[in-house]
């Protein structure tokens, strides 16, 4: 009984917060699916989360109608107003000189329909070398950081199936 009522303390605070989404499918959830849910809502500072919601919806410049596809880059045939991929690049190569650049990597997925039962970032894809995404990934970081010779941070988003691997 005192978990049940834990948990609707938890789904409470959480609807405080405009937040309730977060369990619109609570009814179809296994009881390890749910506890697991609400492990992972435990550990998210809701007064954060909060003053964070708060602070975007007060500027109006990061509201999502103002969320548009970039322009196309054809670098054979650029039209008007596109600028051409020598000027993309240099502006590129400015953000990565001045720090303003990481690279980011979202690798939460398995690679179970591969038939690998590891990340797919450490599955071997390079035919020859067998080298993974991962080692790609790395090698060209590493190059650009020596070609610009400055450090970009390389951030790598895992699920919590993976994140150990």
């Amino acid at each position: 009984m005192g978990r049940q009522k834990e948990v609707s303390q938890i789904q409470k605070a959480w609807i405080d917060a405009g937040q309730g989404h977060v369990f619109r499918f609570w009814d179809k959830l296994t009881e390890s699916q749910r506890q697991h849910l609400v492990s992972q809502l435990e550990t998210i500072d809701l007064s954060l989360l909060r003053k964070l919601s708060e602070k975007v919806q007060m500027a109006p410049e990061l509201t999502t109608e103002r969320i548009e596809p970039c322009p196309l880059l054809d670098s054979q045939t650029p039209s008007a107003g596109m600028i051409s991929r020598e000027e993309a690049k240099s502006v590129g190569e400015k953000a990565i000189r001045s720090g303003r650049m990481a690279a980011f990597t979202v690798a939460g997925g398995q690679a179970t329909r591969l038939g690998y039962n590891y990340p797919k970032g450490v599955f071997p894809i390079t035919p020859v070398k067998q080298k993974s995404l991962f080692q790609v990934f790395s090698e060209k970081i590493l190059a650009a950081q020596k070609c610009h010779e400055v450090q970009i941070p390389w951030i790598i988003m895992t699920s919590p199936e993976n994140h150990l691997a």
